[in-house]
């Protein structure tokens, strides 16, 4: 192994019973809080973020940290621990009873307890694939904003409830693959005007998943509930079923950021 780690919260791990409501509470619910803003969806990764028990291999491991990025306070543990896992290192957890202090005072007071809360959530928001997804995110919104205008206008001068679906989703698309492609894809940026002309084809045609998602769920959406709901309708079912299936989409079949091993050709 790599990294292992004295954790508290696995099988024959504990911490003292003796310890404040408060400071259980924190422990507990501030290690799972750390947890799922590090390593989710993965939270069991790591079951103990906050210990200060670990042995790390030198060689190939620590020497790779970037100390310049690790701060001078409590959180330095949590951000050293961060790197480590994400460079791929093999990591176990092994029991550790966490006894009472005998001398001294704990240094965690209020303040150090909500900067090391905020120092987790700019841990995770530095990570390049979570800023790659707050663009697609945000490129998203706007293709939303597009949706929700075209829909209430369609709706409003009498188009038919599925065409109204329909055509404020295919603008979306439109949007969506313009924006994608001059900033969230940046760096794969599609050019030339056969090329794009092909990719945006392409996109359109992934997309014909998403305006099937959409356009079928809204129709039944505003038949089971009625047209008041049709602008509540519109951001569940794209932030909990669009979103994901286009941000797959765009990925894989059209920029290609990820390389997905059953898709490589033999």
């Amino acid at each position: 192994y790599d990294y292992v780690i004295g954790s508290r919260f696995i099988k024959g791990g504990s911490y003292p019973q003796e310890w404040s409501f408060y400071r259980k509470f924190l422990t507990k619910y501030g290690g799972l809080f750390s947890r799922i803003v590090l390593f989710f969806p993965n939270i069991n990764k790591v079951k103990d973020v906050s210990t200060g028990l670990k042995l790390t291999r030198v060689k190939n491991i620590l020497e790779k940290v970037d100390f310049s990025k690790i701060a001078n306070d409590f959180v330095y543990k949590t951000q050293i621990l961060y790197q480590i896992v994400n460079m791929g290192a093999k990591v176990i957890e092994i029991p550790l009873q966490f006894k009472l202090r005998e001398r001294g005072e704990t240094k965690m007071g209020f303040e150090t307890v909500i900067g090391t809360f905020r120092a987790i959530i700019l841990l995770r928001l530095t990570d390049p694939k979570i800023l790659h997804f707050i663009k697609f995110g945000t490129v998203g919104f706007t293709g939303y904003l597009v949706n929700a205008f075209f829909l209430y206008l369609f709706a409003k001068i009498g188009f038919w409830e599925w065409a109204a679906w329909a055509t404020s989703t295919e603008l979306a698309i439109i949007a969506n693959f313009t924006l994608n492609n001059l900033w969230t894809f940046r760096a794969e940026k599609i050019g030339g005007a056969k090329r794009l002309s092909y990719k945006f084809l392409q996109f359109n045609l992934t997309s014909s998943g998403a305006l099937l998602i959409q356009t079928s769920l809204g129709t039944l959406g505003v038949a089971l509930f009625g047209p008041q709901y049709r602008q509540l309708l519109l951001p569940f079912i794209v932030l909990f079923l669009v979103m994901p299936y286009n941000y797959f989409m765009a990925n894989v079949v059209i920029w290609k950021r990820w390389k997905l091993p059953f898709l490589k050709k033999r």
